[in-house]
């Protein structure tokens, strides 16, 4: 897995996760997942958040 994160306007973080999920016997599948969170009074709050399976065929 890999893990961007960046900052933007208003106390808010831009993070963006790529990897891979393994259920049981099924195939591995690719993810990409992206998350806008803000500081408010000391604690992170999701403002928005992104999640992708990447399938393949």
């Amino acid at each position: 897995s890999t893990m961007d994160i960046q900052p933007t306007y208003d106390n808010c973080i831009l993070i963006v996760v790529t990897g891979s999920l393994k259920a049981d016997n099924d195939p591995r599948m690719q993810f990409t997942e992206t998350f806008l969170l803000r500081c408010i009074n000391n604690s992170w709050l999701v403002i928005n958040n992104v999640f992708r399976l990447i399938l393949q065929g």
